[in-house]
């Protein structure tokens, strides 16, 4: 299982444009790694413990 820690290790990944998180345990504190991702365009979140404020965050942080 993903979890807000393994997030720390992917965001060292510059290069990936998407992520698929859904059906894990990631939450709001695991976006602030994936802030870190300049390429970051797409993300795939469904069931999990992520709110609709943390994403507004990250989007905010990605310029979106």
């Amino acid at each position: 299982p993903v979890t807000d820690q393994d997030l720390e290790l992917v965001a060292k990944l510059d290069r990936l444009i998407g992520i698929g998180l859904s059906n894990t345990s990631v939450t709001d504190a695991g976006l602030e790694h994936l802030a870190q991702m300049p390429r970051l365009e797409i993300l795939e979140v469904e069931d999990t413990r992520i709110s609709p404020a943390g994403l507004k965050r990250l989007q905010k942080s990605l310029g979106y």
